[in-house]
């Protein structure tokens, strides 16, 4: 079986990627073929969609989630050209104490456009949060 490399078929995910980042150039190259070659895989689409088939369970689950909410610290991290403040309107369903980072010109994938600035946010949110406890 050829790869997804191989017959060219990278063009699907290369939409998705470039559809959702807020830097077209990433993922950069080596990502894309690494995750391509991934997928490309007996069995890699299967495995890598399976995720989708569970949304009506998440959203179950989400309902029981809302009924007892998180009483701890939680960062709700979104890119700027995706997510954004979205992630935190989101987490406030299920915690009561949601703090809200956006990254700055990223899109979806978080570490791949903006990784100094999304592992920033995490530090800070950690250090701020083991300071007052």
């Amino acid at each position: 079986m050829q790869s997804l490399l191989d017959t060219g078929h990278r063009s699907y995910f290369d939409r998705i990627w470039d559809d959702f980042t807020g830097d077209p150039s990433k993922p950069d190259e080596v990502t894309r073929n690494f995750f391509a070659a991934t997928y490309a895989q007996p069995g890699g689409m299967r495995a890598g969609f399976a995720q989708f088939t569970a949304f009506s369970q998440d959203a179950k689950d989400n309902k029981l989630f809302e009924q007892t909410k998180l009483l701890m610290p939680v960062l709700a991290v979104g890119g700027e050209k995706s997510f954004g403040a979205l992630q935190a309107a989101i987490m406030r369903h299920v915690a009561t104490n949601v703090q809200e980072a956006v990254v700055s010109g990223s899109g979806h994938w978080l570490m791949e456009e903006r990784s100094v600035e999304t592992v920033a946010s995490i530090r800070s949110f950690l250090e701020a949060t083991d300071k007052k406890h």
